[in-house]
């Protein structure tokens, strides 16, 4: 609109409008007591299972998932090539053993020579809508609240994170090209932070113990208003010692 006034001569110079600040919107992930029954629901389901791990087990966003190819799985290595990424930029992801085994029994239960791990059974094409899926195999989990396909990969990344592993290795597995943009996970998980402060403390004094309650921090969220920041369990376990020392939870 600036360019046209000045072309027209309503104006001699553009205007300088100052772009407003991109706010990110923080991710709603599952707790893992939630994406345990959504997963286990989902089993009776081995094409979507498989599907789902991809996401949850592998974070991969769901167009990535969806052009998956047999080619793109080396299953001798434990490696998943992602390749529909964005910016068209690829990347190799580890797989879990529970992920390598529902694609072996997936790829078993195929007839058809599709190279799509994730074809639509009425056009062979990669598949598009999922959200019938997710809100069936919900349903079957008990699960009320809404699910989406990125809510999954929001849950990998968070839960990697309260499990105590470092931001770069969840930017490598997310396929982030900016640090920043995977440091939003550190707002939601907020034990994380408390965990560090704890251990912090508990290395210079040596009578302070790295506590397993993490019901005091929640209080002063729950009287603003504040949901979100609950994990289904804790992220740390301690003793008395003069270093703290440090069980992350495992997940695959």
């Amino acid at each position: 609109m600036s360019r046209f006034a000045v072309e027209r001569g309503y104006i001699q110079e553009p205007l300088k409008i100052k772009r407003l600040p991109h706010r990110y919107k923080l991710p709603e992930p599952l707790s893992l007591e939630e994406t345990i029954r959504f997963l286990n629901a989902a089993k009776s389901e081995p094409f979507y299972y498989a599907l789902f791990l991809c996401m949850y087990h592998a974070g991969m966003r769901k167009n990535e998932a969806l052009n998956l190819t047999w080619d793109d799985i080396f299953f001798e290595h434990g490696l998943i090539r992602v390749r529909k990424a964005k910016m068209n930029k690829e990347r190799f992801v580890p797989m879990s053993q529970t992920l390598k085994k529902a694609l072996l029994h997936l790829k078993a239960m195929r007839t058809d020579d599709n190279p799509l791990v994730f074809p639509s059974p009425k056009t062979s094409k990669p598949l598009t809508d999922i959200k019938r899926a997710i809100c069936r195999i919900a349903k079957k989990a008990g699960i009320e609240r809404k699910i989406t396909p990125h809510q999954l990969r929001h849950s990998f990344a968070t839960h990697l994170l309260e499990s105590g592993v470092d931001l770069r290795t969840i930017q490598a597995l997310l396929g982030h090209e900016d640090i920043k943009t995977t440091q939003i996970y550190t707002k939601v998980a907020m034990p994380v932070l408390y965990r560090a402060i704890q251990i912090l403390e508990a290395q210079t004094c040596h009578h302070y113990v790295v506590t397993d309650d993490i019901t005091d921090y929640r209080k002063p969220f729950r009287k603003a208003g504040l949901t979100g920041f609950e994990p289904a369990t804790s992220c740390v376990t301690g003793r008395r010692s003069n270093r703290a020392e440090l069980q992350p939870r495992t997940y695959f």
